[in-house]
């Protein structure tokens, strides 16, 4: 009889196997969880020696992956094909060639044979699919939700890496840039949303155009990368090397000067455009910065005057980020890029602290909330009504103006105080105290 035949006689049943495979995933489950336990205990310290019992215990499918991996190498060699039953007939043939040749079995003998092993291997493989999908589905139902493989901490971190990099490829290194800050961190999160957008950004202060050039790179779907320059001549520019350097538009202009400002947003948008009152997205279709960086002189005027005049040109749902904040904490005379600064100092007020009016924004953001009949006025009731938050974070503030479905949403609130809450006499004396600033 030929080699294959021994073979399709010892093929069992698919019962067989189901009940020889159970037996055998469990008697060897529990040697190889003992095997490994014992093992790690003689080999490793007791903690490593845990961790590794740990896992096969909490891993009731590593067994049944092994048992089937060889379960298929085994199925593999001893279940025939009509190809495999060919070559062991050439090999029994000459092995056996001073033999007495014996009779070579019609094709009536081995078509069933062969035709039995596919049905086989897959009857065997059904089952094995019925008895672990059980077994993965408890598995998983075992595994805590609150414990992702890619967490969204791991996620931020990994974009902060990615952003600072971009950093160190395209800006200049050293005191005094953004290689030098943990401005990553932030910007990673807050400009999210706007990673893959075909957006409209501006940079105050683009100085020899590096930043520009980051920012171009990182924002690769972007329209349109705008940069005020100021004092800086374009010999002294950067050169750009990458693809996306068509996008950058570089505007010389003086950020504490009205006219260079307007200037500015007519080369953007045409000398026409006006931002919509509304804040419906399609009235901003035609003009708005999605993202606007102030990284220009530092001095806390002229901070807050381009804010007052630059904020409604955002688009909603965009945001506007001042950097180094510094010198608002700056009480004692200085100069920063030949401007004078000093009258400033923690706690004291605006104009001469910027940091203190940003933080009158922080009533704003909770008027519709905790106090809607508060009438005060930060900047303006335009610029004012339109914040949905504003955040702090080391030498940066950044402030998010709402869209329309989040401006909707706000003023359906129900308000959580009471008259109580406001008569006694607090809020008099903080009006008062407001325009005593605005005075300045």
């Amino acid at each position: 009889m030929p080699a294959f035949g021994h073979c399709a006689a010892a093929v069992p049943s698919p019962t067989a196997v189901a009940s020889a495979f159970s037996s055998a995933v469990a008697s060897a489950s529990s040697a190889f969880s003992s095997g490994v336990a014992s093992a790690a205990s003689s080999a490793f310290s007791p903690a490593v020696a845990s961790k590794a019992s740990s896992l096969v215990s909490c891993s009731p499918l590593l067994m049944p992956a092994l048992v089937l991996i060889l379960l298929a190498i085994a199925c593999g060699a001893s279940w025939p094909t009509a190809a495999s039953g060919k070559g062991a007939r050439g090999a029994a043939s000459a092995a056996s060639s001073d033999r007495t040749e014996r009779p070579r079995p019609s094709r009536a003998h081995s078509r069933p044979t062969s035709m039995r092993a596919a049905p086989l291997r897959a009857s065997t493989a059904l089952l094995l699919v019925v008895m672990l999908v059980p077994q993965a589905r408890s598995q998983s139902a075992l595994e805590p939700a609150h414990a992702p493989k890619h967490t969204p901490a791991a996620h931020q971190d990994r974009k902060a890496a990615m952003l600072l990099e971009n950093w160190q490829q395209h800006m200049r290194s050293g005191h005094g840039t953004k290689v030098a800050t943990q401005y990553h961190f932030a910007y990673a999160r807050h400009l999210a949303p706007f990673n893959q957008g075909n957006i409209t950004m501006l940079e105050v202060g683009a100085n020899q155009g590096d930043s520009l050039f980051a920012w171009a790179a990182w924002f690769e779907n972007a329209f349109s990368i705008f940069g005020l320059r100021y004092g800086v001549k374009d010999s002294h520019m950067t050169k750009c090397h990458h693809k996306y350097c068509h996008k950058v538009r570089i505007i010389d202009g003086d950020q504490s000067n009205s006219d260079d400002l307007r200037r500015l947003t007519a080369a953007a948008f045409g000398p026409h455009w006006t931002p919509p009152p509304a804040l419906d997205a399609a009235a901003w279709a035609d003009g708005g910065f999605d993202v606007i960086i102030d990284d220009g002189s530092h001095v806390p005027r002229h901070i807050l005057f381009t804010f007052k005049h630059l904020f409604p040109h955002v688009r909603p749902g965009g945001v506007y980020i001042i950097e180094d904040n510094g010198f608002s904490y700056t009480d004692q005379p200085t100069k920063v890029y030949g401007y004078a600064v000093g009258d400033g100092g923690i706690g004291r007020p605006p104009p001469g602290n910027a940091i203190e009016k940003f933080k009158q924004l922080v009533d704003i953001v909770n008027r519709e909330e905790c106090m809607p009949t508060l009438d005060i006025v930060v900047f303006s009731e335009e610029i004012d009504r339109s914040v949905m938050e504003v955040s702090f974070v080391s030498g940066l503030v950044i402030v998010k103006k709402k869209t329309q479905t989040e401006f909707d949403g706000l003023r359906r609130l129900r308000p959580s105080s009471s008259v109580a809450m406001t008569s006694g006499g607090s809020l008099e004396r903080y009006k008062a105290r407001l325009a005593r600033e605005q005075a300045v």
